[in-house]
């Protein structure tokens, strides 16, 4: 088993991108990498058109995403794509 095996097996969500991170809260380029955006320009985009998957807010000038948010989002995703594997 590898590394990031073992990590994903011994925690849940939130406290892996916390660990990944070093932060409660991703930047814009961070969210973009973990929700599989183009560029954090295109997310920047869909955060405008109000289409982000996940809630954003600014501190201290820097918008940002809170980790347990973004956890939360995958987790339902997975959650969702699993019964649909499970039901077709």
């Amino acid at each position: 088993m590898s590394q990031t095996e073992i990590l994903l097996h011994e925690m849940d969500t939130a406290e892996y991108l916390i660990k990944k991170y070093q932060s409660l809260h991703l930047s814009v380029s961070q969210l973009a990498d973990v929700l599989h955006y183009k560029s954090a320009a295109s997310l920047r985009t869909a955060i405008s058109a109000e289409t982000c998957p996940v809630p954003t807010f600014k501190i201290a000038g820097k918008r940002v995403a809170d980790v347990r948010d973004v956890a939360e989002y995958l987790d339902q995703a997975r959650a969702t794509s699993r019964q649909r594997a499970a039901f077709p």
